[in-house]
């Protein structure tokens, strides 16, 4: 069925997910508020769709088009030995199309760290309120 159609770039490379991409502005605003507590800083995206379909995709596309500003609150910051990241809550019409358990930014991890290990670190805050960072 074409609705389960994996999405595809302009070179025909699959796509791996969707997000909300950090203009320079943005990272320096975090790093002004949270500088990297490791090494290696990330500070890139938030995933809104991971493994999106065609079909998805389009529908975030109708709604909001790619290369729009988009807006999100940072609610809570998290960090042990491996890694810091903060919670997001996105705005505006995009935050009903966002499908991780933790909207979340990778900012910085230790040497050898995936920055993958940013879900396992928020895991168990998904139900958290969301209390906006003074």
């Amino acid at each position: 069925a074409d609705e389960a159609r994996p999405m595809r770039d302009e070179r025909g490379r699959y796509v791996k997910y969707l997000g909300i991409f950090l203009d320079e502005a943005s990272k320096s605003a975090l790093r002004a508020a949270m500088p990297p507590a490791h090494s290696l800083e990330s500070m890139h995206h938030m995933t809104v769709h991971y493994n999106p379909t065609q079909a998805i995709a389009d529908s975030i596309f109708a709604e909001v088009p790619r290369g729009s500003t988009v807006v999100f609150q940072v609610a809570a910051q998290a960090v042990d030995e491996k890694c810091q990241a903060v919670r997001v809550r996105p705005l505006g019409s995009i935050a009903h199309h966002v499908k991780g358990k933790v909207p979340h930014i990778t900012m910085s991890v230790a040497e050898g760290v995936s920055k993958m290990y940013s879900n396992q670190l928020l895991a168990g805050d998904a139900d958290a309120p969301f209390d906006p960072l003074p």
